[in-house]
This record gives C-alpha cells, sequence and structure tokens, in this order.
C-alpha cells in the first residue's frame, strides 16, 4: 500500500513535514508527499528528505501564499520549479513525483531523467490534457491521475478553478466525454 500526503497552506507545512517524516522513516517508504514549490522554504525541505525513503511530489503551489514567504511571481515559481527539480534528480534515489501539466516542465524532467537515471512519474488532475497522459504513457513514462473525492472535493476543485479558468473547461470536457 502506498500513501500520499498532500500539503495545504504555509500554516500546516511543519506539522505535515514532522508527521510524513517519522512515518516513512518508521516504515520504510510507502508514503509519499507533496511540496510547494513557491515556498521559498522549500529547498530547505527537500535537503532535509532527501535521504529519507519515501516520494516527493514536486507542484508549484496552489495557495495565495503571502509573499513573505512565497514566491508570487509566475516566471519566478516555474524558475524555481526547474532548479528543485534538478536537486531533486541528482538528490533522490525513491523516485520523484512530477505534479504538473506543463509540457515544458514535463520536457525538464524527461531530460533530468536522462542525466541522472532518477525514476520519476507524472501526475496530472483527470481530466486536464488528457492526451498529453496518453502520449506520455505510450512512450514508457507512468503516469497518475489525481483525482479528488470525499467531502472536500468540490472546495478543492473551486480552488482549481478559481487559480485557472481554463479548468473549469477541462473538467466540463471530462465529464462530458
Amino acid at each position: 500500500m502506498f500513501v500520499w500526503v498532500d500539503m495545504e497552506d504555509h500554516t500546516t507545512t511543519d506539522a505535515t513535514l514532522d508527521a510524513y517524516e517519522a512515518l516513512v522513516r518508521r516504515h520504510g517508504g510507502g508514503v509519499g508527499l507533496c511540496l510547494q514549490a513557491n515556498l521559498e522554504r522549500t529547498r530547505e525541505d527537500l535537503e532535509r528528505l532527501a535521504d529519507a525513503p519515501g516520494k516527493i511530489r514536486l507542484v508549484k503551489g496552489a495557495y495565495d501564499e503571502p509573499e513573505a514567504i512565497a514566491y508570487t511571481d509566475k516566471d519566478r515559481v516555474d524558475d524555481v520549479y526547474r532548479d528543485l527539480l534538478e536537486y531533486m534528480f541528482e538528490s533522490f534515489d525513491d523516485g520523484i513525483a512530477i505534479g504538473s501539466h506543463d509540457p515544458n516542465v514535463i520536457a525538464h524532467a524527461r531530460e533530468l531523467h536522462r542525466a541522472h537515471g532518477t525514476p520519476y512519474e507524472i501526475q496530472m488532475l483527470m481530466g486536464v490534457r488528457t492526451d498529453a497522459q496518453y502520449e506520455l504513457a505510450a512512450r514508457g513514462v507512468d503516469v497518475y491521475q489525481y483525482i479528488p473525492y470525499g467531502s472536500k472535493w468540490f472546495s478543492y476543485f473551486y480552488r482549481r478553478v478559481r487559480e485557472r479558468k481554463e479548468n473549469l473547461v477541462f473538467a466540463l470536457r471530462a465529464i462530458l466525454n
């Protein structure tokens, strides 16, 4: 069994990291953690977890975090995301999960994999860039769909639509197909 631990806003980061690290070190893996590239602290968090036996999913970050602790410029977040991926491919052995639909990020991950051999997977939201998911899988890349469920699925979906209006079109297309 494998369990993913998602990250919420910055106020829960320390508690989430502590719980993840205790679990993954006690059980020797079987747990993955999501980290947000937009937080200025993420590089240090990755360094802390580089030798842990779990898996890390890197996302750009969906929360409107305070400017004092987060990168808020989209281009800056993209640059930081790429830099963090480079560090992960150099320093992590147990695999990396790329939580992104961005074709440039996915291409960068493919190049890093070729250079370092570190296993990786792509994780995308169900119904978003489905054609790209099939293309990646056909090329032998492990692709997983993130499917929100449970009592909070609507608030999750609403946040995604607020951050990027195109997500509504993707979701409607997935429902209608």
